[in-house]
């Protein structure tokens, strides 16, 4: 029983590291908006710290549109090719 169960668990962690796409955003633009905010938040001002926080949220809105359409490209261009192969 605990045999399968490990072999079920390594089944399921290397179909999750290979299959499902990780999404990592990284620019200088969001580290910069991050620091920001940190000082704002130890000087506690709110309104700088609100205003920051809107254009940090900004930001990821942005790369996460660029992130999935960056995704569904690729999977519709992979899905290309194994409806061609057919």
């Amino acid at each position: 029983m605990n045999n399968t169960t490990e072999c079920v668990t390594d089944y399921i962690q290397f179909y999750v590291d290979n299959v499902i796409p990780q999404k990592e955003i990284r620019n200088e633009v969001k580290d910069c908006i991050i620091c920001v905010e940190k000082k704002a938040f130890k000087k506690r001002e709110r309104m700088q710290l609100k205003n920051v926080q809107k254009e940090l949220n900004c930001v990821l809105r942005i790369a996460r549109k660029r992130h999935k359409e960056i995704t569904e490209q690729l999977f519709f261009n992979e899905l290309q090719k194994t409806v061609g192969q057919y």
